[in-house]
């Protein structure tokens, strides 16, 4: 019984984890053109697309300055301003 609890777990995590929109994905830099470059620092990126209303961080692949990896995705509300470091 323990065996098909664990197998049930391992399923739900791994169906959460190419269902969950906020995890690492490889981007082209270009992908970005349209949208606002907010703050950079070294290889990281903060842009802001105001017409989907989202934020994404990217961080630039050294080896590749056209591709990158987002590591958030941030939706937000029409007044809302850029999310703060903490």
């Amino acid at each position: 019984m323990q065996f098909f609890g664990r197998l049930v777990n391992t399923l739900n995590s791994v169906s959460n984890l190419f269902s969950n929109p906020f995890r690492v994905k490889e981007v082209a830099v270009a992908d970005y053109s349209s949208s606002n470059r907010v703050r950079e620092e070294g290889q990281l990126i903060l842009f802001q697309n105001t017409l989907h209303r989202t934020w994404d961080c990217v961080l630039v692949n050294p080896r590749n300055s056209k591709s990158g990896f987002r590591l958030q995705a941030f939706a937000c509300g029409p007044l809302a301003h850029p999310p703060t470091a903490r």
